[in-house]
């Protein structure tokens, strides 16, 4: 599968780059996706020891619009929704598709992301129902 590598190199602000040590790297991967094709985004974050002082300083890791530790890129959910919703394509079958291309995911997981995204459009929908009951006239 493709890959696509975004580096995080956030030295410590306050120390100077001399008098840092690069110790190691912390790697997550989220697979991600458009409609024409599935990509691993490789998000490398730099871990600096200081010198010094022996401190070590790791960049946070990017924030995720559902969980914290979340292996699925936000495209790859947009995507996931999009088949499911307006495509009408069951998420078994989103199961047994991406088998097809070498990528396994339980669909329990498709499931709980289903519905934390679903939990993320309560308020557009809350909103909706407010408007309608608000009108003078439902129809």
């Amino acid at each position: 599968m493709p890959r696509e590598e975004r580096l995080i190199d956030e030295k410590p602000e306050g120390i100077a780059a001399d008098d840092l040590e690069l110790v190691s790297e912390k790697i997550t991967e989220r697979l991600a996706a458009s409609p024409e094709q599935h990509r691993v985004i490789r998000i490398v974050r730099r871990v600096y020891k200081q010198k010094g002082t022996g401190k070590f300083f790791t960049p946070e890791a990017p924030s995720h619009l559902l969980v914290r530790r979340c292996m699925v890129d936000e495209t790859f959910l947009a995507l996931m929704i999009i088949k499911k919703f307006l495509w009408h394509m069951l998420l078994y079958r989103q199961q047994q598709e991406l088998k097809l291309q070498g990528i396994r995911l339980s669909r329990d997981r498709m499931v709980s992301w289903t519905i934390a995204f679903g939990g993320l459009l309560r308020p557009i929908a809350e909103a909706l129902a407010e408007m309608i009951r608000g009108a003078p006239v439902v129809h």
